[in-house]
């Protein structure tokens, strides 16, 4: 019997993964789409890899331009964004972002802080203002609440 689930384990082991996600996580949106706005690729696929446990679907973009294509083509649920890309401000692009998908929940990352630009992008009507490195728990606990506030699609 321990053959057989080691089998079905292997090839179904996607399928079987969503299935425990559903069960553990209870009620979370089925294909919740989150954007990651991020130059530093490592820290965007750390980002990937523990937001995607979850069961959500994750695109990853390197600079304004290229996220600004992709929220033009397809709607999001939530986007993390770094407010300083090479190609624009943090303030700008949440502007932008607000323009193009005005229902969409946004959190500021950045490792930079200071007050002045915290009180900024807090003032564009953002979810979360959140300082990198972000630990793994808080992140989790930041989704956990952020799927209680219902973020709609943008």
């Amino acid at each position: 019997m321990l053959v057989w689930t080691v089998i079905l384990r292997v090839l179904f082991s996607k399928m079987i993964d969503r299935w425990i996600i559903r069960i553990v996580f209870g009620n979370l949106p089925k294909y919740m789409n989150i954007l990651i706005i991020e130059h530093d690729m490592s820290y965007a696929q750390w980002l990937k890899k523990n937001i995607g446990v979850r069961g959500y679907r994750i695109e990853i973009r390197s600079n304004a331009q290229e996220a600004q294509n992709s929220l033009s083509q397809k709607s999001f649920h939530l986007v993390l964004v770094n407010i300083f890309l090479p190609d624009s401000t943090g303030s700008l692009l949440i502007s932008k972002i607000k323009t193009i998908s005005p229902k969409v929940g946004i959190i500021a990352m950045t490792d930079r802080n200071s007050r002045e630009l915290e009180m900024q992008i807090r003032s564009l009507d953002i979810l979360y203002y959140m300082i990198k490195p972000i630990d793994k728990k808080y992140l989790t606990h930041l989704l956990d609440h952020v799927e209680k506030k219902s973020v709609s699609v943008g």
